[in-house]
């Protein structure tokens, strides 16, 4: 299997971009941000990148593994969970001791069980930006569909547009009162599914982008 490592270095410039972004929405505001503000709030954005990157890199470890049966679903899922939830928890539990409620208890549990993206809103006050966590260890648990969805190039095409058709239902229907009464946005796995199938056709095309 190849190694990606300037992969190492995209996630390094979106964790950057983001954590510019997030230190500006908790700091006052100031004149000589001014110019760079919208710049900087623009870097929310690199969340959509951290998709397609997780996407290409998880079929570059099991995709064809899990196509062809050779990696049990117990295995995988071990995996994921040991992946993400020690530090994740760690952190959660942290949180609940620096602000103690029944709220922040139920919601560093739910946290826990990394299912938290199942949620019609997963924005959890604790750890409040680990909603990225939830929708992409919904991903996680969708791999083996995904794996299916991308079974051909033309297969994951068509697969791709049908997902840029509901991600513009969702903004225009789905997610209107008529429905519920917030946008969940990109924390909802149908909203954020195109750049997740991205990734999956990058994967496809490795071999070409390569050469």
């Amino acid at each position: 299997m190849n190694r990606y490592n300037n992969l190492n270095g995209f996630r390094a410039f979106c964790a950057i971009g983001i954590a510019l972004m997030h230190i500006l929405a908790n700091i006052s505001p100031t004149p000589h941000l001014h110019n760079i503000t919208p710049v900087i709030e623009w870097f929310t954005n690199f969340v959509f990148l951290f998709f397609i990157i997780s996407s290409f890199s998880l079929c570059c470890g099991y995709y064809e593994r899990i196509k062809t049966g050779s990696i049990t679903l117990n295995c995988f899922y071990t995996k994921r969970y040991w992946r993400i939830l020690p530090f994740f928890a760690f952190l959660s539990l942290i949180d609940i001791m620096i602000g103690f409620s029944k709220g922040s208890l139920f919601e560093a549990f739910m946290n826990c069980t990394l299912v938290f993206g199942l949620l019609p809103n997963n924005s959890l006050e604790v750890i409040g930006v680990g909603w990225f966590l939830g929708t992409v260890f919904l991903f996680y648990m969708l791999f083996p569909f995904f794996v299916f969805l991308m079974n051909s190039k033309k297969r994951a095409w068509f697969v791709l547009g049908i997902t840029i058709i509901i991600n513009i239902l969702c903004q225009e229907y789905f997610f209107t009162e008529q429905f519920i009464n917030f946008n969940p946005g990109r924390h909802n796995i149908l909203y954020s599914a195109p750049y997740f199938v991205i990734g999956g056709l990058l994967y496809l095309y490795r071999k070409e982008i390569h050469n």
